[in-house]
Protein backbone atom coordinates (compact mmCIF):
# COMPACT_ATOMS: atom_id res chain seq x y z
CA UNK A 1 0.00 0.00 0.00
CA UNK A 2 1.00 3.64 -1.14
CA UNK A 3 2.09 5.76 2.10
CA UNK A 4 0.81 9.19 2.10
CA UNK A 5 3.44 12.60 2.19
CA UNK A 6 2.85 14.42 5.21
CA UNK A 7 2.35 18.20 5.27
CA UNK A 8 6.35 18.19 6.14
CA UNK A 9 7.43 16.24 3.57
CA UNK A 10 5.50 18.21 0.73
CA UNK A 11 6.75 21.36 2.15
CA UNK A 12 10.29 20.03 1.74
CA UNK A 13 9.52 18.88 -1.84
CA UNK A 14 8.29 22.04 -2.59
CA UNK A 15 10.99 24.05 -0.97
CA UNK A 16 13.61 21.31 -2.93
CA UNK A 17 11.99 22.49 -6.54
CA UNK A 18 11.81 26.19 -5.97
CA UNK A 19 15.58 25.76 -5.09
CA UNK A 20 15.89 24.19 -8.56
CA UNK A 21 14.11 26.37 -10.81
CA UNK A 22 16.29 29.21 -8.90
CA UNK A 23 18.94 27.68 -9.71
CA UNK A 24 17.94 27.30 -13.09
CA UNK A 25 16.87 30.52 -13.54
CA UNK A 26 19.68 32.54 -13.24
CA UNK A 27 18.94 36.01 -12.13
CA UNK A 28 19.93 38.69 -15.19
CA UNK A 29 22.38 41.12 -14.50
CA UNK A 30 21.49 44.88 -13.82
CA UNK A 31 23.12 47.72 -15.83
CA UNK A 32 22.90 51.48 -14.77
CA UNK A 33 25.07 54.56 -14.11
CA UNK A 34 28.61 54.59 -12.72
CA UNK A 35 27.47 56.10 -9.50
CA UNK A 36 25.12 53.49 -9.43
CA UNK A 37 27.50 50.56 -9.33
CA UNK A 38 30.35 51.62 -7.95
CA UNK A 39 30.85 53.95 -4.95
CA UNK A 40 34.11 56.54 -4.97
CA UNK A 41 36.67 55.55 -1.98
CA UNK A 42 39.06 58.25 -2.92
CA UNK A 43 40.77 60.63 -5.47
CA UNK A 44 44.02 62.23 -6.17
CA UNK A 45 44.76 64.60 -8.94
CA UNK A 46 48.62 64.57 -9.53
CA UNK A 47 50.38 67.73 -9.70
CA UNK A 48 50.50 68.94 -13.26
CA UNK A 49 54.00 71.06 -13.21
CA UNK A 50 57.18 70.98 -15.67
CA UNK A 51 59.11 68.34 -13.14
CA UNK A 52 56.28 66.54 -12.68
CA UNK A 53 55.08 66.04 -16.31
CA UNK A 54 53.39 62.76 -17.40
CA UNK A 55 52.97 62.46 -21.05
CA UNK A 56 51.91 58.47 -21.47
CA UNK A 57 50.40 57.28 -18.16
CA UNK A 58 51.09 53.58 -18.42
CA UNK A 59 50.66 52.02 -14.81
CA UNK A 60 49.86 53.49 -11.60
CA UNK A 61 50.14 51.65 -8.16
CA UNK A 62 49.56 52.71 -4.46
CA UNK A 63 52.34 52.27 -2.90
CA UNK A 64 52.13 53.13 1.03
CA UNK A 65 51.05 56.49 1.48
CA UNK A 66 52.44 57.36 -2.32
CA UNK A 67 51.83 56.61 -5.74
CA UNK A 68 53.77 55.87 -8.34
CA UNK A 69 53.57 56.44 -12.15
CA UNK A 70 54.85 54.74 -14.64
CA UNK A 71 55.25 57.36 -17.99
CA UNK A 72 55.32 55.70 -21.15
CA UNK A 73 56.65 58.97 -22.93
CA UNK A 74 59.26 60.35 -20.51
CA UNK A 75 60.68 57.28 -19.85
CA UNK A 76 60.50 57.75 -16.06
CA UNK A 77 58.82 56.39 -12.67
CA UNK A 78 57.56 59.00 -10.75
CA UNK A 79 56.09 59.02 -6.73
CA UNK A 80 53.58 61.15 -5.60
CA UNK A 81 52.44 61.95 -2.06
CA UNK A 82 48.61 60.39 -0.97
CA UNK A 83 47.74 63.97 -2.16
CA UNK A 84 48.73 64.23 -5.61
CA UNK A 85 52.58 66.24 -4.70
CA UNK A 86 55.16 65.24 -6.89
CA UNK A 87 58.38 63.54 -4.52
CA UNK A 88 60.62 62.05 -7.14
CA UNK A 89 61.40 60.38 -10.24
CA UNK A 90 64.13 58.41 -11.76
CA UNK A 91 64.92 57.29 -15.14
CA UNK A 92 65.32 58.76 -18.74
CA UNK A 93 65.49 57.03 -22.18
CA UNK A 94 68.08 54.41 -22.78
CA UNK A 95 69.52 50.90 -22.42
CA UNK A 96 71.75 51.12 -19.66
CA UNK A 97 71.36 50.85 -15.98
CA UNK A 98 68.49 52.96 -14.73
CA UNK A 99 66.94 54.14 -17.93
CA UNK A 100 64.02 52.68 -19.59
CA UNK A 101 62.52 52.56 -23.15
CA UNK A 102 59.20 52.75 -22.57
CA UNK A 103 58.31 51.39 -18.96
CA UNK A 104 55.23 49.40 -19.00
CA UNK A 105 54.59 47.91 -15.76
CA UNK A 106 55.19 48.34 -11.96
CA UNK A 107 55.53 45.66 -9.45
CA UNK A 108 55.71 46.06 -5.90
CA UNK A 109 57.70 42.89 -4.97
CA UNK A 110 57.57 41.33 -1.71
CA UNK A 111 60.67 42.98 -0.23
CA UNK A 112 59.19 46.39 -0.94
CA UNK A 113 61.46 46.85 -3.55
CA UNK A 114 59.67 47.81 -6.70
CA UNK A 115 60.26 46.11 -10.44
CA UNK A 116 59.71 48.25 -13.98
CA UNK A 117 59.37 46.34 -16.83
CA UNK A 118 59.71 48.01 -20.34
CA UNK A 119 59.28 47.61 -24.27
CA UNK A 120 63.72 46.31 -23.72
CA UNK A 121 62.67 42.96 -21.91
CA UNK A 122 64.55 43.82 -19.14
CA UNK A 123 63.52 43.78 -15.59
CA UNK A 124 64.39 46.71 -13.15
CA UNK A 125 64.63 46.28 -9.34
CA UNK A 126 64.06 49.97 -7.72
CA UNK A 127 64.56 50.39 -3.96
CA UNK A 128 61.93 52.33 -1.86
CA UNK A 129 64.02 55.55 -2.54
CA UNK A 130 63.58 54.66 -6.41
CA UNK A 131 67.66 54.17 -5.97
CA UNK A 132 68.52 51.42 -8.95
CA UNK A 133 69.18 47.88 -7.10
CA UNK A 134 69.73 45.45 -10.13
CA UNK A 135 68.68 44.73 -13.71
CA UNK A 136 67.56 41.74 -15.18
CA UNK A 137 67.63 41.03 -18.72
CA UNK A 138 65.25 37.84 -19.59
CA UNK A 139 64.65 36.10 -23.16
CA UNK A 140 61.10 36.52 -23.43
CA UNK A 141 58.90 39.75 -24.32
CA UNK A 142 57.23 41.31 -21.08
CA UNK A 143 54.53 42.85 -20.96
CA UNK A 144 53.40 42.65 -17.68
CA UNK A 145 53.91 40.73 -14.27
CA UNK A 146 51.94 39.56 -11.15
CA UNK A 147 52.66 38.20 -8.11
CA UNK A 148 51.39 34.42 -7.90
CA UNK A 149 51.24 33.52 -4.60
CA UNK A 150 55.20 33.37 -3.78
CA UNK A 151 56.12 33.25 -7.21
CA UNK A 152 55.94 35.68 -10.22
CA UNK A 153 53.97 35.55 -13.53
CA UNK A 154 55.57 37.55 -16.90
CA UNK A 155 53.46 38.20 -19.30
CA UNK A 156 53.19 39.37 -22.89
CA UNK A 157 49.81 40.39 -23.72
CA UNK A 158 50.23 39.98 -27.41
CA UNK A 159 52.53 37.36 -27.76
CA UNK A 160 51.89 34.64 -30.81
CA UNK A 161 51.13 31.17 -28.61
CA UNK A 162 48.83 30.68 -25.72
CA UNK A 163 52.16 28.57 -24.18
CA UNK A 164 54.90 30.92 -24.70
CA UNK A 165 53.19 34.34 -23.07
CA UNK A 166 52.95 33.11 -19.41
CA UNK A 167 56.46 32.38 -17.86
CA UNK A 168 57.25 31.94 -14.41
CA UNK A 169 60.64 33.80 -12.90
CA UNK A 170 62.37 34.03 -10.57
CA UNK A 171 65.15 36.83 -9.83
CA UNK A 172 67.41 34.01 -8.67
CA UNK A 173 66.76 30.78 -10.98
CA UNK A 174 65.90 33.31 -13.68
CA UNK A 175 62.86 31.46 -16.15
CA UNK A 176 60.84 28.80 -15.52
CA UNK A 177 58.15 26.68 -16.76
CA UNK A 178 55.47 28.08 -19.32
CA UNK A 179 51.79 28.62 -17.76
CA UNK A 180 49.47 27.83 -20.70
CA UNK A 181 46.74 29.80 -20.75
CA UNK A 182 44.66 28.03 -22.99
CA UNK A 183 43.88 30.11 -25.45
CA UNK A 184 40.41 30.84 -27.41
CA UNK A 185 41.48 32.73 -30.63
CA UNK A 186 43.64 30.81 -32.70
CA UNK A 187 44.84 32.65 -35.75
CA UNK A 188 43.57 31.21 -38.53
CA UNK A 189 41.83 34.95 -39.62
CA UNK A 190 43.93 37.63 -41.56
CA UNK A 191 45.23 40.73 -39.58
CA UNK A 192 43.41 39.16 -35.85
CA UNK A 193 47.38 38.44 -34.43
CA UNK A 194 47.52 42.21 -35.00
CA UNK A 195 45.04 43.46 -32.22
CA UNK A 196 44.70 40.11 -29.95
CA UNK A 197 45.89 40.30 -26.35
CA UNK A 198 45.68 37.94 -23.17
CA UNK A 199 44.69 39.47 -20.25
CA UNK A 200 45.09 38.62 -16.57
CA UNK A 201 43.71 39.48 -13.48
CA UNK A 202 44.69 37.46 -9.81
CA UNK A 203 42.15 36.89 -7.31
CA UNK A 204 42.58 35.80 -3.79
CA UNK A 205 42.74 31.93 -4.71
CA UNK A 206 42.39 31.91 -8.27
CA UNK A 207 43.63 33.29 -11.62
CA UNK A 208 41.38 34.68 -14.69
CA UNK A 209 42.55 34.97 -18.10
CA UNK A 210 40.98 36.49 -20.73
CA UNK A 211 41.83 36.69 -24.59
CA UNK A 212 40.12 40.23 -25.63
CA UNK A 213 38.06 39.05 -28.64
CA UNK A 214 36.28 35.83 -27.36
CA UNK A 215 34.44 34.91 -24.59
CA UNK A 216 34.69 32.99 -22.27
CA UNK A 217 36.63 33.98 -19.40
CA UNK A 218 38.66 31.25 -17.76
CA UNK A 219 38.97 30.49 -14.50
CA UNK A 220 42.96 28.65 -12.94
CA UNK A 221 44.04 27.67 -9.53
CA UNK A 222 46.88 29.62 -8.47
CA UNK A 223 49.00 26.35 -9.53
CA UNK A 224 47.54 26.49 -12.75
CA UNK A 225 44.79 23.88 -13.24
CA UNK A 226 42.08 25.02 -15.28
CA UNK A 227 38.90 25.03 -13.53
CA UNK A 228 36.21 26.43 -15.29
CA UNK A 229 35.27 29.50 -17.33
CA UNK A 230 32.58 31.97 -16.86
CA UNK A 231 31.22 34.87 -18.55
CA UNK A 232 29.21 35.98 -21.79
CA UNK A 233 29.44 38.94 -24.07
CA UNK A 234 27.27 42.25 -22.71
CA UNK A 235 24.88 43.14 -25.59
CA UNK A 236 27.25 46.33 -26.42
CA UNK A 237 29.09 43.87 -27.80
CA UNK A 238 30.11 43.63 -31.21
CA UNK A 239 32.21 41.71 -33.07
CA UNK A 240 35.24 41.69 -35.60
CA UNK A 241 34.34 41.42 -39.16
CA UNK A 242 37.18 38.92 -40.86
CA UNK A 243 39.23 40.43 -43.75
CA UNK A 244 40.98 38.70 -46.50
CA UNK A 245 44.27 38.27 -47.08
CA UNK A 246 45.91 40.77 -48.39
CA UNK A 247 42.80 43.10 -48.32
CA UNK A 248 44.84 45.93 -46.40
CA UNK A 249 48.28 45.89 -48.39
CA UNK A 250 47.41 49.00 -50.57
CA UNK A 251 48.00 52.37 -49.23
CA UNK A 252 44.04 52.57 -49.64
CA UNK A 253 43.92 48.94 -47.81
CA UNK A 254 45.55 50.77 -45.19
CA UNK A 255 43.32 53.39 -44.62
CA UNK A 256 40.55 50.49 -44.87
CA UNK A 257 42.21 48.84 -42.49
CA UNK A 258 42.28 51.82 -39.75
CA UNK A 259 39.00 51.89 -40.22
CA UNK A 260 38.63 48.38 -39.70
CA UNK A 261 40.60 48.61 -36.11
CA UNK A 262 37.97 51.17 -34.84
CA UNK A 263 34.73 49.12 -36.01
CA UNK A 264 34.83 46.12 -33.35
CA UNK A 265 34.56 46.14 -29.38
CA UNK A 266 36.99 44.22 -27.03
CA UNK A 267 38.15 43.52 -23.80
CA UNK A 268 39.92 45.88 -22.82
CA UNK A 269 41.67 44.67 -18.95
CA UNK A 270 40.52 42.19 -16.30
CA UNK A 271 40.99 43.42 -12.69
CA UNK A 272 40.24 41.71 -9.23
CA UNK A 273 39.05 44.10 -6.52
CA UNK A 274 38.69 43.22 -2.99
CA UNK A 275 38.14 39.42 -2.38
CA UNK A 276 34.90 38.45 -4.55
CA UNK A 277 34.48 41.30 -7.00
CA UNK A 278 36.28 40.79 -11.14
CA UNK A 279 35.55 44.01 -13.35
CA UNK A 280 35.57 43.41 -17.21
CA UNK A 281 36.20 46.35 -19.11
CA UNK A 282 35.41 46.81 -22.86
CA UNK A 283 36.52 49.29 -25.20
CA UNK A 284 34.05 50.72 -27.93
CA UNK A 285 36.71 52.85 -30.42
CA UNK A 286 34.38 55.37 -32.05
CA UNK A 287 37.34 58.37 -32.94
CA UNK A 288 40.89 58.49 -34.21
CA UNK A 289 42.23 59.03 -30.86
CA UNK A 290 41.58 56.97 -27.64
CA UNK A 291 40.31 59.83 -25.47
CA UNK A 292 37.71 59.25 -27.81
CA UNK A 293 36.97 56.18 -27.07
CA UNK A 294 33.66 54.68 -24.85
CA UNK A 295 34.51 52.37 -21.78
CA UNK A 296 32.27 50.16 -20.48
CA UNK A 297 32.49 47.42 -17.12
CA UNK A 298 30.72 44.03 -16.47
CA UNK A 299 30.74 43.15 -12.89
CA UNK A 300 31.04 39.56 -11.66
CA UNK A 301 30.89 38.02 -8.14
CA UNK A 302 33.70 35.89 -8.07
CA UNK A 303 32.32 33.26 -5.12
CA UNK A 304 29.12 33.09 -7.77
CA UNK A 305 30.75 33.42 -11.13
CA UNK A 306 27.55 35.48 -11.86
CA UNK A 307 27.57 38.64 -13.46
CA UNK A 308 25.85 41.49 -11.33
CA UNK A 309 26.31 44.67 -13.43
CA UNK A 310 27.00 44.85 -17.44
CA UNK A 311 27.18 47.69 -19.82
CA UNK A 312 28.04 50.23 -17.26
CA UNK A 313 29.41 53.63 -18.76
CA UNK A 314 32.55 54.76 -17.44
CA UNK A 315 34.33 58.19 -17.13
CA UNK A 316 37.27 56.84 -18.32
CA UNK A 317 39.83 53.63 -18.34
CA UNK A 318 40.26 51.70 -15.47
CA UNK A 319 44.15 51.16 -15.01
CA UNK A 320 44.90 48.54 -11.72
CA UNK A 321 42.33 46.72 -9.41
CA UNK A 322 43.04 45.63 -5.56
CA UNK A 323 41.73 46.87 -2.69
CA UNK A 324 39.21 49.22 -5.06
CA UNK A 325 39.45 49.86 -9.02
CA UNK A 326 41.84 52.66 -9.90
CA UNK A 327 40.61 54.22 -12.74
CA UNK A 328 41.70 57.79 -15.08
CA UNK A 329 38.59 60.15 -14.96
CA UNK A 330 40.89 63.29 -15.86
CA UNK A 331 43.64 63.97 -18.42
CA UNK A 332 45.76 66.08 -19.73
CA UNK A 333 44.65 69.35 -20.71
CA UNK A 334 43.70 68.95 -16.92
CA UNK A 335 46.37 67.21 -14.77
CA UNK A 336 45.80 63.64 -14.08
CA UNK A 337 43.30 62.92 -11.68
CA UNK A 338 42.65 58.79 -10.82
CA UNK A 339 39.88 57.89 -8.55
CA UNK A 340 39.22 54.72 -6.44
CA UNK A 341 36.17 52.61 -6.23
CA UNK A 342 34.34 49.56 -4.74
CA UNK A 343 31.46 48.21 -6.60
CA UNK A 344 27.69 47.68 -5.31
CA UNK A 345 25.85 44.58 -5.31
CA UNK A 346 22.66 44.71 -6.76
CA UNK A 347 20.17 46.27 -3.63
CA UNK A 348 23.29 48.62 -2.45
CA UNK A 349 25.62 46.69 -0.55
CA UNK A 350 28.94 47.50 -0.74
Amino acid sequence: MRRRSNGLTRIALIASSLSLACEATPVPPQTGAAEDVFVERARVALEDSPIATIGQLRDFVPYGDRFLVADGMTDRVLAFSSDGAFEGAVGRRGDGPGEFKTPLALLIDVDSSILVTDVSGRLTRLSPQLELVDVYRVAVPIGGFAHVGQRTLLYQPSGRTASDNFVWWDPETGLGESFDAVSELRHTVPYWSATWETLLAVGHQELFVADNMVYPLRRFSLEGELRDTLGFAPPSWRQADKPEVGEFATPEGQRRGQGWMRSFTLIDGLYTVGEDWLVVTHRDPVGEYSSDDIIRADVYQVHSGRKVWQDVRMPGPMIRGGDCAWLVVASPPEPWTIACWTPISPGGAP
